[in-house]
C-alpha cells in the first residue's frame, strides 16, 4: 500500500517591478496565446488595469503592483498564476 504526502511550501519573491514594463507584460501574454483583445473585458477596462499596474510600479508599490497584476493575467488567461 503507498502512501501519499501533501507539502504546503510558502516562497516569498523579491520581485523588481522596475524592469517590468507594459510591452512586457503584453509580450508574455501574447506568448501564451492571450491578450486583452481576447479577455472577456472591454478595451477600456483593460488599458485602465494595466495603467493601475504601470502607476502602481512607478510608484514603487510592489505589493500592489504585484496583486493587480497577477489578478489581471488570471483574469485574461483564467488560471491562477
Amino acid at each position: 500500500m503507498s502512501r501519499h504526502t501533501t507539502v504546503t511550501v510558502e516562497v516569498d519573491v523579491d520581485v523588481d517591478f522596475s524592469e517590468l514594463d507594459t510591452d512586457d507584460l503584453m509580450e508574455e501574454l501574447e506568448r501564451r496565446g492571450r491578450n486583452p483583445s481576447n479577455a472577456p473585458m472591454d478595451d477600456y477596462e483593460a488599458k485602465a488595469r494595466l495603467e493601475a499596474i504601470y502607476h502602481h510600479m512607478r510608484m514603487r508599490q510592489s505589493k500592489v503592483a504585484y496583486k493587480l497584476m497577477y489578478d489581471y493575467v488570471r483574469d485574461v488567461l483564467g488560471k491562477a498564476v
